[in-house]
């Protein structure tokens, strides 16, 4: 079954990148034969499969534009979540148990406030966790006058790592214990050389997975900021986008609100 659901996912993602080829320009307006006869957007037919949108532009290449747009969109902020999130549950699961002693102001230097800096990390993701995911998106992108695909990348990789950050500590904190990694400390290595050469290749499989479910999320959240009007430009064709469009048209036509 879990062989089956791969080979689909690479088989709809290869799909996704390799047919907006075979369609025409998403951009283009055809006034020829994309208009209907009340000069409405035209009805699906044999040169337009979809039918058009309002400005007489094919459905069918916009649909298939947006699929590899959002794509792009889902992966890339889906991978830098991931490496985000590794690197805080890395570090946080290694000072686990750590203190450090920070001085007080000048006069009272034989006073130390004593920091752990783990638990400040679990605070700080019980805190942000504590508030809906896309009120947190909505919330980093209306910062931003003007969002591109970068801002968009950036916005949703930095709302969503602390799920990742929170597994990748708790599996740090487990692999700490194990006697692989008391050698490696006892040979002189150092927390970098142990995290890199023996935490991180067993975390690998769980990063894996998490990857694939943010990447999945992204895309929707990316559809979100899109329908409300604060994802790409307009002449970027954006599933999001496209449903919000269509809403106008929902009952003359109808493909263009239920296609996306």
């Amino acid at each position: 079954m879990k062989r089956a659901l791969s080979v689909f996912v690479v088989l709809l993602g290869v799909t996704v990148l390799l047919l907006p080829f075979f369609v025409q320009d998403p951009r283009f307006s055809d006034f020829s034969h994309g208009v209907g006869p009340d000069g409405e957007p035209g009805a699906p037919s044999a040169l337009h499969w979809l039918g058009t949108d309002r400005l007489f532009r094919d459905e069918l290449a916009r649909l298939v534009h947006a699929g590899r747009h959002s794509l792009a969109i889902g992966v890339g902020a889906g991978m830098l979540a991931t490496a985000i999130g590794t690197l805080v549950g890395i570090g946080s699961g290694f000072l686990e148990g750590a203190a450090l002693d920070v001085p007080w102001p000048r006069g009272q230097v034989d006073r130390r406030l004593r920091l752990h800096p783990d638990d400040l990390v679990v605070f700080l993701l019980d805190v942000v966790q504590s508030f809906p995911f896309l009120l947190l998106v909505l919330a980093a992108a209306a910062v931003f006058q003007r969002i591109d695909d970068l801002v968009t990348v950036g916005v949703l990789a930095g709302t969503s790592w602390l799920a990742v950050a929170r597994i990748v500590r708790a599996k740090t904190i487990q692999l700490r214990q194990l006697d692989f990694v008391h050698a490696a400390r006892a040979l002189g290595r150092s927390n970098v050389g142990i995290a890199a050469h023996h935490i991180l290749p067993n975390v690998t499989g769980v990063l894996t997975a998490s990857a694939s479910l943010l990447a999945s999320q992204m895309i929707v959240a990316e559809s979100v900021l899109a329908y409300l009007g604060l994802g790409a430009s307009p002449d970027v064709p954006s599933w999001g986008r496209m449903l919000s469009e269509g809403q106008d048209t929902m009952f003359t036509a109808p493909w263009l609100f239920v296609l996306p």
